[in-house]
């Protein structure tokens, strides 16, 4: 499966799934690896930035590399504003 076929598959997705994905990616690019624990700067060397697709590449530098908040918080956040603005439209 490549890049391209995932992305294609994701965007079919309802939207609580691409939420559900985006926590997962968030917790496994959290967790400590080797290669993570010995690299001073997570940013791609410009050999490896040079294989992103030009989307991919407008992205790098807009997140912060550590979460400022817990991800798991702001997703509570997130749905309790959705769903409470359901039930109340008005507001």
């Amino acid at each position: 499966m490549t890049l391209q076929d995932i992305q294609t598959q994701v965007r079919q997705l309802p939207d609580a799934d691409k939420w559900q994905l985006v926590m997962i990616l968030l917790n496994e690019l959290q967790q400590p690896s080797k290669a993570a624990s010995e690299a001073h700067n997570l940013a791609p060397s410009p050999e490896v930035a040079e294989t992103f697709s030009p989307w991919i590449k407008q992205l790098i530098g807009i997140a912060p590399l550590e979460p400022t908040e817990d991800p798991k918080e702001l997703y509570i956040d997130y749905l309790e504003e959705k769903y409470r603005l359901k039930k109340n439209p008005l507001r």
